[in-house]
């Protein structure tokens, strides 16, 4: 580009650019569920167009939620998949109950992560 150039050529090249870029992004990678996307890749989660943080923990709730859509999940199988453990004792249902907690609050009202008591959680559809 020569310099100096027209604001109006440099803002039709930017432009170009970045929908050059928005085109590129790989749509398989992304998780939605209402408002949210999860991008499984770089582990990131916008709520509308806010990026909210996560720990590792919670991101990798989110992702095992997001992949088991309206079915029923015990607790059993969250510590088995999340924590990697087979040794229930080792992880309390505190633990899980907090993190949930803490998950839901940084998501708001339209993840819908039901409780069943003494069943486990079910994301509804």
């Amino acid at each position: 580009m020569t310099k100096p150039c027209l604001p109006e050529e440099l803002l039709a090249r930017v432009k170009a650019q970045l929908r050059r870029n928005n085109s590129s992004i790989d749509n398989s990678k992304l998780l939605r569920y209402a408002n949210i996307i999860f991008d499984t890749e770089n582990h990131i989660v916008k709520v509308g167009a806010k990026v909210v943080q996560f720990t590792k923990k919670e991101i990798q709730l989110i992702h095992f939620f997001l992949t088991h859509t309206g079915r029923l999940i015990p607790k059993n199988k969250i510590i088995y998949s999340v924590w990697n453990s087979s040794d229930f004792s080792l992880v309390s249902d505190n633990t899980i109950n907090v993190t949930i907690s803490k998950i839901r609050k940084k998501l708001g009202k339209k993840f819908k992560l039901k409780t069943k008591v003494n069943e486990g959680y079910i994301l509804e559809v």
